[in-house]
C-alpha cells in the first residue's frame, strides 16, 4: 500500500497518481440534492487542465448534469454516455430503455451540439460534441449541460428547460407539471 500511495502524477508531483479529484461542495436539502466535483487529476495536462462537474439531483426525476473544461488550445473534448441498449437520437436530446427503465436526455450546452451513437463491445455510447457556440468566448473553455429524466419505460418525457448567464452564475431552469425549478451554478465551474 505504502509503495502504491508514493507514486507520482506526472503531471502533478504534488500529488498521487491514484487521486483523481476532489469534492469543492455538497448540499442534500429535502427536494434536491447537489454535488460539485474537480476532476482535473484524472486527466494529463496534455488532454485538459480543468474539470469540473456539478450533479444536481431534483427529486424526484430530474438530474442536471454540468460540465466545465478547460483544454490545451485546439483540443475538442466529446461528453460520453455508456447504454446497455441502443438509444434514440434527436436534435437536442436522446433516450434509452432498459428493461422497466427509461431516461431521457436534452442537450442545452453547448447550444449547437451534434448528438451521435457508436456501438461498443458492452453496448453502445452517446457522443455530445460542440460545434462553435457562442456561449463561450475562449476557445480552451467548453460547458456542457444536459437535463436528465428518469423514471418507469413509457412514461418518461423531456421536460421544458433552459438556461441564462447571470453575471458569474448559471440558472438552469426546468418546468415540469405546472411548475418551474431553478439551479444556480458557478458558471465557471
Amino acid at each position: 500500500m505504502e509503495q502504491y500511495e508514493q507514486q507520482r502524477h506526472p503531471d502533478y508531483p504534488g500529488h498521487s497518481m491514484f487521486e483523481t479529484g476532489d469534492i469543492v461542495t455538497f448540499e442534500s436539502a429535502k427536494d434536491h440534492a447537489h454535488v460539485a466535483v474537480d476532476a482535473t487529476l484524472a486527466y494529463r495536462r496534455s488532454q485538459l487542465e480543468r474539470f469540473v462537474r456539478h450533479l444536481v439531483f431534483m427529486k424526484p426525476h430530474l438530474l442536471v448534469v454540468y460540465h466545465v473544461l478547460i483544454t490545451p488550445s485546439g483540443r475538442s473534448p466529446i461528453w460520453l454516455m455508456q447504454t446497455v441498449t441502443q438509444p434514440d437520437v434527436g436534435q437536442s436530446e436522446f433516450g434509452v430503455v432498459n428493461g422497466a427503465g427509461e431516461l431521457r436526455a436534452v442537450t442545452l450546452l453547448p447550444t449547437q451540439a451534434t448528438i451521435q451513437t457508436t456501438e461498443t463491445l458492452a453496448g453502445y455510447r452517446v457522443e455530445v460534441t460542440g460545434n462553435g457556440s457562442q456561449e463561450t468566448p475562449r476557445q480552451d473553455t467548453h460547458r456542457f449541460l444536459h437535463i436528465l429524466a428518469i423514471g418507469d419505460a413509457g412514461s418518461v418525457t423531456v421536460p421544458e428547460a433552459g438556461w441564462t448567464k447571470q453575471g458569474n452564475r448559471l440558472a438552469v431552469w426546468i418546468r415540469r407539471g405546472g411548475g418551474r425549478r431553478t439551479a444556480y451554478l458557478p458558471w465557471d465551474g
